[in-house]
């Protein structure tokens, strides 16, 4: 998701820059991760867990034509 700032994140789905911050904090507490770089890590590694087949139907709208 290179680019994506969590201002935009946020006007994507609907929500306060609060609200998304909040779950991304509880994302990385959950994960036990610090960054975005060791988050991004995390989900490039293979068998990264069960969490990558949860992630969002959003997640594609928010990286196009972020490339």
């Amino acid at each position: 998701m290179k680019g994506v700032r969590l201002k935009n994140v946020a006007l994507q789905l609907g929500i306060r820059v609060s609200t998304a911050s909040s779950h991304l904090t509880n994302a990385y507490r959950k994960l036990g991760v610090g960054s975005s770089t060791q988050l991004a890590i995390h989900f490039a590694e293979p068998n990264a867990g069960p969490e990558v087949d949860t992630l969002p139907d959003a997640w594609p709208k928010l990286t196009k034509g972020l490339n």
